[in-house]
């Protein structure tokens, strides 16, 4: 997936979805220790399920993927897997007794 940062500047990123998280990770560079320079996957953000309050998706065929967390800021991504990723979500938090709310718009209020 493409995360896109406050700055709209694109950057590679993975996606791990667990029963209760959904990961963000990046494959950079050590900074320190043995493995200094080579490249190392990175935990970014961990995501608690229960805390995205609602996804939204533009109405076009472009892939962005806004999540939205109220306790924290949004994630905005772009993937080829948008229908995939969104039908996960929405199955963990249907399984939490939750209902995930998806907005559909041409315009991301983030």
């Amino acid at each position: 997936m493409i995360k896109y940062d406050r700055r709209f500047k694109p950057q590679t990123r993975f996606v791990l979805m667990s029963a209760t998280t959904v990961s963000i990770v990046a494959l950079e560079p050590a900074k320190e220790g043995p493995n200094k320079g080579k490249l190392m996957y990175e935990f970014k953000r961990k995501i608690p399920l229960q805390q995205i309050e609602s996804v939204s998706m533009s109405t076009l065929a472009d892939d962005y993927v806004c999540l939205h967390v109220p306790t924290d800021y949004d994630q905005v991504f772009e993937t080829v897997f948008k229908t995939e990723l969104i039908t996960l979500i929405q199955e963990k938090q249907q399984e939490s007794g939750r209902n995930l709310r998806l907005l559909f718009t041409d315009k991301y209020v983030f």
